[in-house]
């Protein structure tokens, strides 16, 4: 199929039924991830790449294995370590010895890091408290279940 096909086929799907599902959610998600880089870069002085913040998000508060960090990012062990390095010389995170095998390495948030997912968390309280006043508390409970069922597909 050739380009022109193709964008008239798309251009006929926006005119019938609006942007792509995944395209909107995309979208939508890179927006409220540029306001909270940009708010922590005025209130922390703190710059991350989006790279950076998703590794932030994905990190489970107790730590993980830079392997299994690769995994839920889909990207590889080397990219992975590499974000990592980055994320330990701002002192966000650091890798510890795994206390169940000494051979592996967890990589935990640093005081630092934990200050940071705690300004995450009140950004996050604040956006939605904000999203919640523009939709109204029943679209936005529902919004939010809807994106529940999609997340679990």
């Amino acid at each position: 199929m050739n380009a022109d096909k193709v964008i008239a086929k798309y251009l006929k799907m926006l005119e019938s039924q609006g942007d792509s599902l995944g395209r909107l959610l995309y979208f939508a998600n890179q927006s409220v991830e540029n306001h909270q880089r940009e708010k922590l870069c005025q209130q922390s002085n703190i710059d991350l790449s989006p790279s950076q913040m998703q590794v932030l998000k994905i990190l489970c508060l107790r730590g993980m294995r830079s392997t299994e960090l690769a995994q839920r990012l889909g990207i590889t062990k080397q990219a992975v370590g590499q974000l990592i390095h980055e994320l330990e010389r701002q002192d966000l995170v650091s890798r510890v010895l795994d206390p169940d095998d000494a051979r592996a390495k967890l990589v935990k948030y640093t005081p630092k890091g934990y200050q940071l997912v705690a300004e995450l968390i009140d950004m996050n309280l604040q956006f939605e408290k904000s999203l919640k006043k523009k939709l109204g508390k029943k679209t936005f409970l529902r919004f939010k279940e809807v994106l529940t069922v999609l997340k679990e597909i």
